[in-house]
């Protein structure tokens, strides 16, 4: 599947599981591929009940790999959400800008980039700048994920609290 030229604006939840702007899901191995397109504007409300919110784009599956390459993710404001991009499976990010994000969820493992998981994420040649809020950028439950970063411009992002970190892997 290709998703290319697109544009997903203001996409927004407050009570609904399993929300995100974008959901890579389905059965099978088959790759996924998101380019030259703007996610801006996701919202999910604070007062969401739901147990399960994964951000702007959610890859559920666990077979295959999902690629974004030059997409950009904006101005989101995820209040309750465990990322502003969640894995399951293998993602690679390229040529990317991930920026103005506000991220924030009361759990030790929440971070911008989120890897549920024995999974591999690449980010490379990608702008990561002014997001607020996550208590990491990179986080796992899995001391078998891996994050390759590669040539990335990652500036003026803010924490949450004192023992937040760059990277955090729990298990």
């Amino acid at each position: 599947v290709t998703v290319d030229n697109c544009k997903f604006l203001g996409t927004k939840s407050s009570t609904g599981s399993y929300s995100s702007a974008i959901d890579f899901g389905g059965s099978g191995t088959a790759d996924y591929t998101l380019k030259n397109s703007i996610i801006d504007g996701s919202e999910i409300s604070t007062a969401s009940t739901a147990s399960y919110i994964f951000g702007a784009i959610y890859n559920e599956k666990n077979t295959g790999t999902v690629f974004l390459d030059n997409v950009t993710i904006s101005n989101c404001n995820l209040a309750s959400a465990n990322g502003l991009i969640t894995t399951k499976g293998n993602m690679e990010i390229k040529r990317s800008k991930i920026v103005d994000n506000y991220v924030y969820r009361d759990l030790a493992v929440a971070g911008l980039f989120f890897v549920n998981g024995a999974k591999t994420v690449t980010i490379e040649s990608s702008i990561i700048a002014d997001n607020s809020e996550p208590n990491q950028i990179l986080s796992a439950n899995s001391a078998s994920a891996t994050y390759n970063l590669n040539y990335n411009n990652i500036q003026g992002n803010t924490f949450k609290t004192y023992s937040s970190s760059f990277f955090r892997m729990l298990l």
